[in-house]
């Protein structure tokens, strides 16, 4: 009998829920947006993404890859590494992470 993989090994598996790293790095990215009076629009244009694929990166439903998480620092001047800051560290359901 198979023993079934949880935790973040566990591929394949669906869940409802969006991962806490990515719902943390969009709402870093909507702050920063917000504060750069930029809209979701221009900045989704600049990135060559859609409005929609836009909103689900800072929604947390869509997962940001390194290119745009790139040229979404590039276009908002910030360091990759802001969108990941917060100084707490939380658990979630797929495990413990800085944010």
């Amino acid at each position: 009998m198979a023993q079934k993989v949880t935790g973040p090994f566990a591929f394949g598996t669906s869940s409802l829920a969006p991962n806490p790293i990515d719902v943390h790095v969009g709402a870093r990215v909507r702050m920063l947006r917000l504060l750069s009076n930029v809209r979701l629009e221009a900045l989704a244009e600049k990135i060559g993404v859609s409005n929609f694929e836009m909103l689900n990166y800072e929604l947390g439903d869509s997962r940001i890859s390194a290119v745009h998480l790139r040229r979404i620092s590039q276009a908002l001047k910030a360091a990759p590494s802001f969108f990941f800051e917060s100084g707490a560290v939380r658990s979630g359901p797929r495990g413990a992470f800085c944010g």
